[in-house]
């Protein structure tokens, strides 16, 4: 995303998950206050990416809930980056609501592996 707010073409979701971790985990040597506020708008604008998967393809109590491309794929890179990036917010920012959906989202990577322990990269949906 440019500091204008415009999103470039070929914008990756990946990407912003992973560069939010690994800022999460840079957190004690920031000052808080200052990137607190920073990395919550970038953390909004994630989870505008998450989805729950829908029930016709798995039924759950509480959804299951996924990283979903504009080209509706359900991204397994993506909602992994996603998830860490999450426990990572967590660490510093504990929350009832984050946990469901942390649970969520690894269950949607379990959900994914197949059989014999192979991974596919995107389903799409």
């Amino acid at each position: 995303m440019l500091a204008t707010g415009n999103i470039p073409p070929g914008y990756n979701i990946l990407r912003h998950a992973g560069s939010l971790c690994v800022l999460y985990q840079a957190m004690p040597l920031l000052s808080e206050s200052v990137a607190e506020p920073q990395l919550e708008k970038a953390c909004a604008y994630m989870m505008t990416y998450l989805h729950v998967l829908p029930p016709s393809l798995i039924a759950s109590e509480d959804g299951i809930l996924l990283v979903l491309s504009k080209a509706n794929e359900a991204k397994l890179g993506g909602t992994g980056l996603a998830l860490l990036a999450l426990i990572e917010r967590y660490k510093i920012r504990p929350d009832p609501d984050s946990l469901l959906q942390m649970r969520r989202m690894a269950a949607f990577l379990v959900w994914m592996q197949e059989e014999f322990g192979e991974v596919p990269l995107q389903v799409d949906l």
